[in-house]
């Protein structure tokens, strides 16, 4: 399906003029960077051979390395993959906080 020139020149119109003003959208992407398999390995080296840090349970210490994994195909940032929590705050981002299932 294909729009047609007078939608399309109208809808740069609105997106370049009203849009920008009334919602105060930036057209300028930002830089995200991820990470290369060079790092990926420096990474997962450093967690597995030399991270000297002691987790309340091993299992996680697996599951930061998944997440790593995970983060590295996908190209996302390990913080968008995890719901973030404030335990000073009580407040999360979870799905059960935001249906009131907590």
């Amino acid at each position: 399906m294909s729009v047609d020139t007078y939608t399309l020149s109208q809808l740069r119109r609105y997106i370049n003029g009203r849009m920008l003003k009334d919602y105060k959208v930036g057209l300028h992407t930002k830089r995200k960077d991820t990470l290369s398999p060079d790092d990926l390995g420096i990474l997962l080296k450093t967690h597995w051979v030399y991270d000297t840090t002691v987790h309340p349970h091993e299992r996680q210490r697996v599951d930061l390395s998944a997440l790593d994994l995970f983060a590295y195909i996908t190209g996302s940032r390990p913080g968008a993959l995890l719901s973030q929590y404030d335990s000073t705050k009580k407040t999360s981002t979870d799905e059960s906080s935001l249906f009131g299932d907590e």
